[in-house]
């Protein structure tokens, strides 16, 4: 007979765990196209196809964010988990961020000072990750599952602004694909409609784990012009080595 350990919530989020550590995604993307699947995500970004990864720098677009420390969620070569790093921003003046090479930008968080400008993690002149302007953290919808780790999503939201028009229907689709591959399958398609504004929510108590390296995201497809969508997502990440 196995002997297991029951842990709440709270251990996990607070470290009280040692092989399990809470995730959350939120992601913004305003005025969507009409008939087109959109990633939510703020700015766009194109991810590194080679698991091999490339050194990394960060930027802001305004030459008076000098001093704020940003810290990073990466993963390394083979989407490897990396501890969280700090960099301290030196306005248009791109700063290295050590520890690289890098395959994947999973979120960006302010710790201390102001952003007046919008601030991308570069590679190879394209945008990797970002944190917009003024804000608190990276609103993409984007995450990889590292290696050698398992998520469950157990809490899913999804909302929708239109102020005004016709009443249609947009489309939302949670997506995902294992990191080395190309296309991305849906694992919940669903679909809000209103004049107006309006909001759900998904709970699962007994989630399918994902098994890293693995790529995940939500799309929206707008059934008219000038949507404003946000999507968010959380759950459990759990360390497949302990």
């Amino acid at each position: 007979m196995t002997t297991r350990t029951m842990r709440t919530a709270s251990d996990v989020m607070l470290g009280a765990s040692p092989s399990e550590s809470g995730i959350s995604v939120n992601s913004l993307r305003t005025a969507l196209a009409s008939g087109v699947e959109t990633i939510i995500e703020e700015i766009a970004i194109t991810p590194i196809v080679s698991p091999a990864g490339e050194a990394m720098t960060i930027v802001s677009a305004s030459a008076g964010d000098v001093g704020a420390v940003l810290r990073l969620s990466l993963l390394g070569p083979n989407y490897s988990r990396l501890a969280p790093i700090d960099v301290t921003l030196n306005g248009t003046t791109p700063v290295a961020i050590p520890g690289g090479p890098f395959t994947r930008v999973n979120g960006i968080s302010r710790v201390s000072g102001d952003t007046a400008g919008n601030v991308t993690v570069v590679s190879s002149a394209a945008v990797r990750g970002f944190l917009a302007a003024t804000q608190q953290v990276q609103r993409s919808s984007r995450y990889t599952v590292p290696s050698g780790f398992r998520l469950f999503i157990t809490d899913l939201i999804a909302s929708l602004l239109k102020d005004g028009g016709t009443n249609v229907v947009c489309a939302f689709a949670i997506k995902g694909k294992p990191a080395a591959s190309v296309n991305y399958g849906a694992f919940l398609q669903w679909a809000l409609q209103r004049d107006g504004a309006n909001c759900v929510h998904f709970s699962q108590q007994f989630t399918g784990g994902i098994v890293g390296p693995f790529d995940v995201l939500v799309t929206a497809t707008a059934g008219a012009a000038g949507q404003d969508v946000q999507a968010y997502f959380a759950g459990m990440l759990q360390d497949l080595s302990v």
